[in-house]
């Protein structure tokens, strides 16, 4: 039978850490609250209050509700902009010394002088292409 020790202190202080950083992110995110202030010499008395947030937790907010209002515009642009970066940045290392060889062939064949067929002309362009793709 396969049996796993545990150390149940370090345990304890795993769960206990996680919670800790997790209860200060949500007091982060909530922010401090603050009673409502009563002057001591008047007849009125304000009950409740507020919750002031610190200025990254407020910029956090005001980013989350934007995204919550306008997702589905913001998603294809995001998405759309992650696709054109991929093709821009991959097809750059590739395709630069695959267009030059192409390219010098293609000059070499269209713009040659000797009286070479067509046929003479597409086949020794194949057999350089397959060799530069190889």
């Amino acid at each position: 039978m396969f049996m796993v020790h545990f150390n149940r202190k370090q345990v304890i202080y795993d769960v206990m850490f996680k919670m800790d950083i997790i209860t200060k992110i949500k007091k982060w995110w909530d922010g401090e609250y603050v009673a409502a202030k009563n002057n001591p010499g008047d007849s009125v008395i304000f009950i409740g209050g507020s919750y002031e947030r610190h200025w990254s937790s407020r910029f956090a907010h005001t980013l989350f509700e934007f995204w919550i209002k306008h997702w589905k515009v913001l998603l294809p642009i995001i998405a759309g902009a992650f696709v054109a970066l991929f093709i821009h940045f991959d097809s750059k290392t590739t395709s630069k010394s695959k267009q030059e060889k192409t390219n010098s062939i293609s000059k070499e064949v269209f713009h040659n002088k000797s009286p070479q067929s067509t046929e003479d002309r597409s086949l020794k362009l194949s057999k350089e292409l397959k060799q530069n793709n190889n």
